[in-house]
């Protein structure tokens, strides 16, 4: 129906198009190999940019109008991850259930940053990564019944920046007797030099000095190796300098190179370092 010049989708508008836009989604998976192309229709930057509106529409437009330039201009111009024939990068995220999924939680539209904002949403958030954690064999301190407990991130660069934050606190607060400029000043991030950008682009973020990132020669498998580490490592203590957190890669984006992790970590835990891991490889992204 129209209201004030516009278009207004009611609840049975909404139903209908639902109902339309499900069979579309469907359809669009299911194309067989040879249609489903993995590259788009354009071939230069801008190209889609020219057949949209400069400014925005001034009253709603249709759904029917809008799902035409769906069909005739976005879905034709993407890169399809979904396609069989798709193999950069990563598998893509998606099935039917997690689709389902997303318009649940579209439709609920509920904001779970607290308990009191929503206490489903955040109870069974805390429940799905207690689930994770005990699946991957974590310690039972990474549980919410214990000390632990998590809280889902949008992606991985996202976890890499909040680590990075808990790690500079957790440092500041052994120093207490200094001041906080000077302890975060001499904090020193260790990665390789395979690692992902994230893990620099994060530093920047959280106020790691340039100078204090240590991007570590790995090995000809292009793996970090503890004598590598621990020699840094030994070598920053000696010159006043506090060593924070070390950022380990399973699966470098590169060659999919496997940092050794049993090693590194255990010198982490002798000199009270943090330690993260990230999966960047070809065929897996994750960050635990």
């Amino acid at each position: 129906r129209r209201v004030r010049g516009g278009f207004w989708m009611d609840a049975d508008e909404f139903k209908k198009r639902g109902y339309e836009l499900i069979d579309y989604i469907a359809k669009f998976l299911e194309q067989d190999n040879t249609t489903f192309k993995v590259r788009p229709r354009i071939s230069h930057p801008g190209d889609v940019i020219k057949e949209l509106p400069k400014n925005a529409p001034l009253e709603p437009e249709d759904w029917s109008t809008i799902m035409e330039d769906v069909k005739n201009l976005i879905a034709p111009n993407l890169v399809n991850w979904q396609s069989p024939n798709f193999f950069a990068y990563f598998p893509s995220n998606n099935s039917y259930p997690s689709i389902l999924g997303e318009l649940l939680s579209a439709g609920f539209g509920v904001q779970g940053m607290l308990w009191y904002t929503s206490p489903a949403c955040t109870e069974l958030e805390t429940v799905v990564l207690d689930w994770l954690a005990r699946l991957i064999k974590l310690p039972k301190h990474f549980l919410s019944d214990s000390t632990g407990g998590g809280v889902i991130q949008g992606s991985a660069s996202e976890a890499v920046v909040i680590s990075l934050i808990v790690a500079r606190e957790r440092l500041v607060s052994t120093h207490i007797s200094e001041d906080v400029s000077i302890v975060t000043s001499k904090l020193v991030v260790y990665t390789s030099d395979q690692a992902h950008s994230s893990i620099k682009k994060g530093c920047n973020i959280t106020g790691v000095l340039f100078k204090n990132i240590r991007e570590l020669t790995t090995n000809e498998e292009g793996e970090l190796t503890p004598e590598i580490f621990l020699a840094q490592v030994e070598e920053d203590k000696k010159n006043g300098l506090y060593p924070c957190i070390v950022i380990l890669t399973i699966g470098t984006t590169g060659i999919g190179a496997i940092d050794h992790v049993e090693g590194i970590g255990k010198i982490a835990k002798e000199n009270n370092i943090c330690l993260l891991y990230t999966s960047d490889a070809a065929d897996e992204e994750d960050s635990g």
